[in-house]
């Protein structure tokens, strides 16, 4: 079981942004001396998914999670902070052999999360972040079960089994991981 960690751990830096499951802020852990994000546990079940999810898997590729904590009424999970730039941001310029090079951890955590019958779900530039030894997944808040149902992800990056929320397998992230590709290859935000 993941600790709920108490006020006064973390010292809040920036607010990283927010969305349909709630506000992202960029934090820091005055115990464990380390950079991390905080996501608040809104109504949705997405981060409560996201903690199940990286709680039993670890893997190099994939961003950790450390555990909850609770701030008052609100609670926010707590994951690793990777600082580094999205997938094609720091793509531009680079070859496609470093670019490929760059991947290839997350597609390993790909290959992790499916063989425990894990789908990450919203494989997309965004959620692609590279930092020195190759690239990690963050934000699996859409992650669910291989053969769920679920109709949601980025546009641009989601294959048609999901846009017709047929069952989804592990191609469904592979789908995303290579539109991800394409774009960064090719320079362009999203694939056409």
């Amino acid at each position: 079981m993941m600790p709920v960690m108490r006020r006064g751990r973390f010292r809040r830096e920036a607010r990283l942004g927010a969305g349909a499951q709630g506000e992202v802020v960029a934090a820091f852990d005055t115990w464990r001396d380390v950079p991390v994000v905080l996501k608040r546990l809104s109504g949705s079940a997405a981060p409560r998914a996201e903690l199940v999810a990286l709680r039993h898997v670890r893997h190099p590729g994939l961003v950790e999670a450390f555990g909850l904590w609770r701030d008052g009424e609100e609670t926010f999970l707590v994951e690793e902070r990777i600082d580094g730039p999205p997938l094609v941001d720091w793509a531009a310029g680079r070859t496609a052999e470093e670019i490929a090079a760059a991947v290839a951890p997350a597609a390993h955590a790909l290959a992790h999360l499916h063989a425990r019958g894990l789908l990450h779900g919203d494989v997309a530039p965004q959620n692609i972040l590279v930092r020195e030894g190759g690239a990690v997944l963050i934000d699996l808040g859409l992650s669910r079960a291989i053969g769920s149902r679920a109709s949601a992800g980025t546009p641009g990056f989601v294959a048609p089994e999901v846009l017709a929320a047929e069952a989804a397998g592990g191609a469904a992230d592979v789908f995303g991981l290579a539109a991800t590709l394409c774009a960064a290859l090719t320079g362009e935000a999203r694939p056409s």
